[in-house]
């Protein structure tokens, strides 16, 4: 099977194509086992006031055993914002089983966004200078070459634990939409192989002109060539700061769906929590006829698929998380 993209006034509607000809492992034909189902954050403050946590569930330890019973992934977007200590992650193993697989999101500065200083780890800080640590906000060109460097070190310490146990999924690179295709796209992420060397990677472009079909091919040839692995996203429609769902495995041994909702008006709008961009609950109809059939797409190539659902609102996420893995669970091989 070898698929196309398929354009319709101007925008990419859907596409497979079949970057990667063998998938790893032996089996042929994928069960839905291999599909792994969670959500982008077990701690949203939205989804600790929805319920779905048992009584008596209220420390960390015991929400992440609970997520855990109910899930085989999810996606540490927290060190996004601060960069953990690696007795962080030493607790996240401890509270999981083996089988268990955290994706963790880049911290902000690794990926090119804006951070607040005072949330840098105080290594970091100290080696900014005192006008950058007034600001409130800083990206990688305020912080300089030397305080970079203590950024990397510092989420390299961060990941060993997870990394050492085995339990680390991915390592996601998450890029702006003013990320474009282009020659400095491509160095960034040469770069980050040779910074992250033998660390799993998965890369998210948020523009759409990722998808045009050149860049397209462009791009997934050279995640392939680097072992990254391509991300491929359920977003809104026909906006130029949101992926189409175009799907492209890179690397045999895992692929990755994120789900961010189709909350069109939301999108692109300022808002004080990410919850409230991502507000959008899926449908059965949406998982049964749209999202199973992606991931069953993606499991035929690669040894493993993770979905994750983004729209960490209340409990949408998880509760979307559940339905899916139902799904994917008794979908007939394609």
């Amino acid at each position: 099977m070898t698929g196309a993209i398929r354009v319709f006034d101007g925008v990419v509607q859907s596409s497979f194509l079949r970057v990667v000809e063998t998938a790893g492992g032996d089996d042929a034909s994928a069960s839905g086992s291999r599909i792994r189902v969670g959500t982008a954050s077990w701690t949203d403050p939205t989804l600790l006031r929805s319920g779905w946590y048992p009584a008596g569930v209220t420390d960390a330890a015991g929400r992440l055993r609970h997520y855990a019973s109910k899930f085989s992934v999810v996606e540490a977007d927290a060190p996004y914002y601060a960069i953990p200590a690696p007795a962080v992650a030493e607790a996240w193993v401890d509270r999981t089983s083996a089988s268990f697989a955290f994706n963790v999101k880049a911290h902000a500065l690794l990926t090119g966004h804006r951070t607040d200083p005072a949330r840098l780890p105080g290594a970091v800080r100290r080696l900014l200078g005192e006008v950058a640590c007034r600001q409130a906000t800083v990206d990688r060109a305020d912080v300089g070459p030397e305080a970079m460097l203590a950024v990397r070190e510092a989420f390299g310490a961060f990941i060993k634990p997870l990394r050492a146990s085995g339990r680390l999924g991915t390592l996601l690179f998450q890029y702006p939409r003013w990320f474009v295709p282009g020659d400095r796209a491509d160095a960034t992420l040469d770069a980050i192989r040779d910074e992250f060397a033998d660390t799993p990677i998965a890369v998210e472009f948020r523009n759409a002109l990722w998808a045009e079909p050149i860049a397209f091919r462009e791009a997934t040839a050279r995640l392939r060539a680097l072992q990254m692995v391509f991300v491929g996203v359920d977003a809104p429609r026909g906006i130029v700061s949101a992926m189409p769902p175009v799907d492209a495995v890179t690397n045999p041994q895992v692929a990755i769906l994120r789900l961010h909702g189709r909350n069109v008006e939301a999108w692109d709008a300022r808002h004080t929590t990410a919850a409230n961009r991502f507000n959008y609950r899926y449908g059965d109809d949406e998982l049964e006829r749209e999202v199973a059939p992606r991931a069953r797409r993606l499991a035929d190539e690669a040894a493993q698929v993770h979905v994750i659902f983004n729209n960490c609102h209340e409990d949408d996420g998880v509760r979307n998380a559940a339905r899916l893995s139902e799904l994917v669970a008794t979908l007939p091989a394609c």
